[in-house]
């Protein structure tokens, strides 16, 4: 291929990536709405630090120019600013008048294979390539392959290889292709830029995306879209090209064949995943995308603190994939994505961190014993879970009622005329306590030594004129060691099945309605060699609002006629009990008021 049609080539090639990816230089359309953005397409390898594994002048030294029948034979010397070739002049600023080239020592250092010379071009950061392109100054080499990396210590992988003899040289057949569905990420070989003419002036054009299949479908190609990233490029020269008059050893000869290359020209943009619009140099000194759409990142490639409420994903023509804001209600300022929370509920924005005794993906209920009726209340302590001094007595026969000791959070109940006695709940722990029908209520004790632990307790409840006990046993192992104090605890569910004496459900829950007296029993005894440490009550709090955690253990009934309430405890609207102030258990009638007007509820 001649340099005018390589011209064309590249030119084809410009057209159309600044046509599919051009004219994107706003993140945002003219409403505001997030559209996929590209920085601008340019030559990444212009005046950008270029690492050389030789060049002529080390030693100085005389080299020939081939120019058919006859060589111009000149000078070269690393350290002299007229006379050197160094690795700048592949990436500098010339025209075809005044070129300018880097070289490297000639055959009579021994360059030729299979010593080969390495051209390696540090980008600074990831590109999208879309061409590499060399212009020789001398003929093109024999042999030559391009490799690229994404990561300062991954692995070279190679992009095109050019060679003569590709088979022999890298084990690829000569101008091989790409089928539908074969790995897209191969390199291929041809024989096509490998002659010795023209002897100056010769061109390799590669494209990254020409012959690859799903070129035309980039957007949905993780594939390509890591095949033209890049951070690095390597050229890598490997056999010189010869009339074949080297076999003789004359060092005019030898002098006249050596690299050179005039421009060394990558086609891309800098990579932005469709996020950014420019790039630009950090306080650092490196080279990052300018970010847009929430996004963050050297190449804007992962979404930005606290918008992980839906998976990263890369810009396309059809739609901007911007991160989006986490919901926390105002109760945390950090959160990560959890894949599968997005899965089930399409909002993959975890909260960490939830204020004001909050917690939930979102910071939207209250955490662990704690509560608030309506939304918009703060979540105050339930104060059931542990031991608090106000209000818990001691209580003996008679009813002769006695102050505890606290002492560190725990609570002594000495005995009183050889009565061990029984600790008794404040009022929080009574009322109607219906909506803790079925859970769990426990009880814990600690003693200084393991031994001195209780091994059962007993528990009585009173309300509504019925009184019934749990005698309770330790289900669990205790425990002792130099960091935690021996401690046991007794739990038992609150049911008609748990107590004695043994009564029907519709009374067990007619005591829980009212419950008026909650008495634990003095387990230290005379000695009192054991404390009561916690005690906690499962329940329920009724709210007007839906709450992300429920109570699932609590009923909601479907009242008959002339009832109303959760569990029907109240006559509806023109009806009142059959036994006037007979309580919620006391039938609903219609009121008797022949018309006139509506009766009392309760009274009639």
């Amino acid at each position: 291929m001649d340099s005018s049609a390589l011209h064309s080539l590249l030119f084809l090639l410009f057209t159309f990536f600044s046509h599919v990816l051009g004219g994107m230089d706003s993140c945002y359309d003219e409403e505001g709405v997030p559209s996929r953005c590209l920085p601008k397409f340019e030559n990444a390898a212009f005046n950008r630090t270029v690492i050389v594994s030789n060049v002529c002048g080390i030693p100085p030294e005389d080299y020939c120019m081939q120019t058919g029948s006859t060589r111009s034979c000149h000078f070269c010397d690393a350290l002299d600013l007229e006379l050197n070739r160094n690795a700048t002049y592949l990436t500098d600023f010339h025209t075809d008048e005044e070129p300018t080239w880097w070289q490297s020592q000639s055959m009579f250092y021994g360059v030729q294979y299979p010593n080969s010379v390495n051209i390696t071009l540090h980008l600074g950061k990831s590109f999208e390539i879309t061409y590499v392109r060399l212009k020789f100054y001398t003929s093109r080499p024999e042999s030559f392959a391009i490799y690229k990396r994404t990561g300062e210590n991954g692995q070279w992988q190679p992009y095109q290889y050019y060679s003569a003899s590709c088979r022999k040289m890298y084990g690829r057949d000569n101008k091989g292709f790409i089928r539908p569905g074969e790995n897209e990420r191969t390199a291929l070989c041809t024989d096509e830029f490998s002659d010795i003419s023209p002897l100056t002036g010769g061109n390799v054009a590669f494209s990254t995306l020409e012959g690859r299949p799903s070129a035309y479908n980039f957007d949905q190609s993780p594939v390509l879209q890591d095949w033209v990233t890049a951070t690095e490029i390597l050229i890598s020269l490997d056999r010189l090209n010869t009339f074949g008059d080297e076999f003789f050893k004359d060092p005019k000869v030898l002098r006249s064949y050596f690299y050179a290359i005039s421009d060394f020209s990558v086609g891309g943009r800098c990579k932005c995943n469709g996020h950014a619009s420019d790039c630009m140099t950090n306080e650092e000194g490196r080279l990052v995308c300018a970010c847009e759409h929430n996004t963050a990142g050297v190449d804007c490639e992962h979404c930005a603190p606290f918008y992980q409420d839906r998976p990263w994903a890369r810009a396309t023509a059809d739609s901007a994939n911007q991160c989006v804001r986490c919901n926390c209600n105002g109760l945390a300022d950090e959160c990560v994505f959890d894949a599968e929370q997005y899965r089930s509920t399409g909002s993959g924005g975890r909260c960490v961190g939830c204020r004001k005794n909050t917690a939930g993906p979102h910071c939207e209920r209250c955490r662990e014993n704690f509560f608030r009726s309506l939304p918009q209340q703060s979540c105050q302590n339930c104060k059931c879970n542990a031991m608090d001094p106000d209000g818990w007595k001691g209580v003996f026969s008679g009813g002769h009622e006695q102050s505890l000791i606290w002492k560190e959070g725990e609570v002594y109940l000495l005995p009183y005329r050889e009565e061990n006695g029984f600790y008794k709940a404040p009022d929080k722990y009574l009322g109607n306590r219906l909506l803790s029908y079925g859970q769990t209520l426990s009880v814990s004790f600690t003693a200084e030594l393991e031994e001195l632990l209780p091994r059962s307790v007993t528990v009585m409840l009173e309300g509504s004129g019925i009184s019934v006990t749990a005698n309770l046993y330790s289900q669990q192992e205790t425990y002792s060691s130099l960091e935690r104090t021996p401690i046991n605890t007794f739990t038992f569910r609150l049911t008609e099945k748990s107590v004695n004496p043994s009564i029907p459900s519709f009374e067990f829950l007619r005591m829980l309605y009212n419950l008026t007296a909650l008495h634990i029993s003095n387990a230290g005894g005379q000695n009192y060699t054991s404390q009561l440490s916690r005690v906690s009550l499962e329940s329920a709090v009724l709210t007007y609002y839906n709450m992300a955690s429920h109570a699932p253990w609590v009923e909601e009934c479907t009242c008959p006629t002339g009832f109303t309430g959760q569990f029907c405890e109240h006559c509806a609207p023109g009806f009142t009990r059959e036994t006037p102030n007979g309580g919620p258990f006391s039938p609903c009638v219609p009121c008797n008021c022949n018309q006139h007007g509506t009766c009392h509820p309760e009274t009639g």
